[in-house]
């Protein structure tokens, strides 16, 4: 049986904030960045942004200038590296070999603060969301969740998929990137995590050393949930697409 981890909490400069927990008997450590953004934040003409950033984060930095020198950077040591996007938090991730630790802490600044959001990268990962959104579509568990939510949520941003629609997706635009990481990736929205074989000064030390964000806003505030709802129906019938042909199975 492993030792109990000692947590600890420190405030950051900015207003970030760092929670580590020790766990000497480790060998690896796993370092996380918390954003507190998501598909609840966003309006509906750019809808699914934050997914979007989350995918232009990983093209390429001024310092890692492509996806394989990202990739490279954290799996050349035995790590591995990954985000994911929800309703009201955006996280990047990485766990590597303890002795890593301040490349794996450099690495994620780098990609959430010095991301370049080339052009073409943009209009290369917008057909690439698009796919995946149909893809999303073609999964009757998932579309049924999707219309789920909508039921429960209508006309409200948590009642619309985390992805965005085809219409937002389609039409965001490079600004409308650079406007909503400036309002939401700052310092007060952020929380770092540390755990494993890492010491909690030294926690510290690594992350004020790199702590750096691209944005100076306190972003937009969430729209509180609607109330109960009366009892409601959606009745769909769609096709699915499940190879060359389609077929309607439900």
């Amino acid at each position: 049986m492993g030792l109990a981890p000692k947590h600890f909490r420190h405030e950051l400069a900015g207003g970030a904030r760092l929670l580590t927990a020790e766990l000497p008997d480790r060998a690896s450590v796993s370092v996380v960045l918390m954003l507190a953004v998501g598909s609840r934040y966003e309006e509906d003409r750019v809808g699914g942004v934050s997914h979007f950033v989350e995918h232009l984060f990983f093209k390429g930095t001024s310092r890692r200038p492509t996806p394989k020198d990202i990739a490279e950077a954290i799996e050349g040591v035995g790590g591995v590296i990954n985000a994911s996007t929800d309703k009201e938090v955006t996280v990047y991730w990485t766990r590597v070999p303890a002795d890593r630790v301040e490349l794996a802490t450099d690495v994620l600044f780098d990609i959430v603060s010095s991301s370049r959001l080339e052009p073409q990268d943009v209009e290369r990962e917008r057909m690439v969301i698009l796919e995946e959104l149909k893809m999303y579509l073609d999964q009757p568990q998932d579309y049924v969740h999707s219309l789920f939510e909508q039921i429960m949520w209508p006309e409200h941003p948590l009642g619309r998929d985390i992805i965005g629609t085809v219409e937002s997706v389609s039409s965001t635009t490079r600004e409308e990137l650079v406007d909503y990481i400036a309002g939401h990736y700052s310092l007060p929205k952020l929380v770092i995590g540390l755990a494993g074989a890492v010491d909690s000064d030294a926690a510290r030390r690594i992350v004020s050393s790199r702590l750096s964000l691209p944005g100076s806003g306190s972003g937009s505030s969430y729209l509180p949930a609607p109330g109960p709802l009366e009892r409601r129906v959606l009745p769909g019938r769609r096709p699915v697409r499940t190879g060359p042909s389609e077929h309607d199975p439900w």
